[in-house]
């Protein structure tokens, strides 16, 4: 595989041959990706999620400056959560993600790039076995279940250390008479219907998204998902108006913001 400074795309010459793609923020790469027959825009996340799913492996590199460095690793997981090996370049946070050679490949030079790549397309073991890897890390350790449990314990852990602190026995301001909730109350409903949407549609989400929306027409998330869950079934009929009310609703919801705010 040939490297090129600023631009990590690779295409891997077998038939219909294993792709690679990273996103890099370079100019040449919708060019390279188009010409390799790659489709480089996506009108929503689950149509870009389905385009992750045909690819043999994924690059996410890193370049030196902060920002780039302090970004999450939320390439991998996207690539993880559809089977795909990811190689990635070896600092950030993917130093800290990926156990080389376990639930992933690392770089960091031009020369470990090629050698990464190299392994991945040809050796469909090493293809099989970081993608189980990658998937039972991500079904173990990155799931709400057990980040909630962290969050519960770092929590436990601050109110134990600070117990006979001076603000041990202030009383939050919230904690009286009087206080209401600032959840919406179409919010719990919204939760259980998307989950089911996530997991495996049914027959009865659209029904339920469509109550939604009638109960809480001005709740621009309600829109945004049932559209969403339109273009994941291949539904064309109305979904033009679903996309429509979404962002007419978003824009809504912003001017009331920007009118509490002034």
């Amino acid at each position: 595989p040939a490297w090129e400074e600023g631009l990590t795309v690779a295409y891997m010459p077998q038939c219909r041959p294993c792709r690679c793609i990273a996103r890099v923020d370079c100019p040449p790469l919708p060019g390279r990706v188009i010409e390799e027959g790659m489709k480089y825009d996506f009108e929503t996340f689950e149509e870009y999620m389905d385009f992750i799913a045909t690819l043999d492996g994924g690059l996410a590199h890193l370049g030196p400056d902060d920002f780039a460095q302090g970004r999450s690793d939320g390439k991998y997981i996207e690539y993880a959560s559809r089977g795909v090996p990811a190689i990635c370049h070896n600092s950030g946070t993917y130093c800290h993600t990926i156990r080389d050679g376990a639930n992933g490949l690392l770089y960091k030079t031009p020369a470990e790039f090629a050698q990464a790549l190299s392994k991945l397309v040809k050796n469909p073991a090493l293809r099989k076995f970081i993608r189980s890897q990658a998937h039972q890390n991500l079904a173990t350790r990155r799931n709400h279940h057990t980040a909630a449990r962290a969050r519960f314990a770092f929590y436990e852990q601050l109110v134990e250390a600070t117990a006979d602190g001076p603000l041990a026995h202030q009383v939050s301001p919230f904690a009286h008479d009087g206080f209401s909730s600032l959840e919406d109350p179409v919010e719990e409903a919204l939760r259980t219907v998307m989950e089911e949407h996530n997991q495996q549609p049914q027959p009865t989400t659209i029904q339920r998204y469509f109550q939604l929306s009638q109960a809480a027409p001005d709740a621009w998330k309600v829109w945004e998902r049932f559209e969403a869950l339109y273009c994941s079934l291949g539904l064309e009929e109305h979904r033009e108006l679903l996309r429509l009310r979404a962002e007419e609703s978003k824009e809504a919801a912003l001017a009331r913001a920007f009118q509490k705010a002034a």
